[in-house]
């Protein structure tokens, strides 16, 4: 579910099956989203959703932090609008893991000198308390270069 974002865009689902395991068998999912402001680019995000049972025994509302990321150009790249060229770049998607502050975003950041868009995805919770895990946020990264495309990007 996509949050109220300006840049935030709707998401497919495009994969759902359990890992393996006798009683707590997660359930792995991929969905897929389009840059907002560049055509022709996909983005995939996948994530693990934790059993009922497991979710039963203890931190019912807490999903795990891991994610994965890739992109690829699924149809002749257009910029639609300009995009952020600063070194934060800019938000492209954003969704609630679960009922309490926990995030999952993507922002796109452009490369300059080797021209290409990178896009970086990361989990975040408001609350900084993650147990076993040192850490706020989880990233993971992908970039589809965009040489020899003969692309203007617009500032």
């Amino acid at each position: 579910m996509a949050s109220a974002h300006a840049a935030a865009q709707p998401s497919s689902k495009v994969a759902s099956f359990t890992s393996t395991g006798i009683f707590f068998k997660d359930t792995i999912e991929v969905e897929a989203f389009n840059d907002p402001k560049v055509q022709g680019v996909t983005v995939y995000l996948s994530g693990v959703k934790r059993p009922l049972l497991d979710r039963l025994k203890k931190d019912f509302f807490t999903e795990p932090s891991s994610s994965s990321i890739t992109c690829c150009q699924s149809g002749p790249i257009k910029f639609l609008e300009p995009i952020a060229l600063s070194a934060a770049g800019e938000e492209v998607f954003s969704a609630r893991r679960n009922m309490f502050f926990k995030y999952v975003h993507v922002r796109r950041v452009f490369d300059a000198e080797n021209n290409a868009l990178i896009y970086i995805g990361y989990s975040s919770r408001l609350t900084g308390d993650f147990e076993d895990q040192h850490a706020q946020y989880r990233t993971s990264v992908a970039a589809l270069s965009l040489t020899g495309q003969n692309i203007v990007v617009p500032a």
